[in-house]
């Protein structure tokens, strides 16, 4: 993912620690005002921590994975906004 357009959108980009349990996710999306979580499959389990409210967009699915059908795409954000 090319980290250049955040800057230039004047969007701040909050990159997370991997290793993170829900408790300190959750704190770290508190304290920086995240607005929207673009995440991998893998990391659906931390996601419980979250605010319901909180948008979360799927940006990769391992193998062996079912997509939710509630759940957004990157994939569904290009093609709603492709013309």
């Amino acid at each position: 993912m090319a980290l250049n357009p955040f800057g230039s959108r004047r969007a701040r980009l909050v990159l997370m620690n991997t290793g993170f349990a829900k408790p300190q996710f959750a704190q770290v999306c508190e304290r920086e005002n995240v607005k929207v979580v673009l995440h991998d499959s893998e990391f659906l389990g931390l996601l419980d921590a979250l605010p319901t409210d909180l948008p979360r967009v799927l940006t990769w699915v391992d193998n062996g994975t079912d997509r939710l059908a509630d759940v957004h795409t990157i994939d569904d954000i290009v093609a709603a906004n492709s013309a």
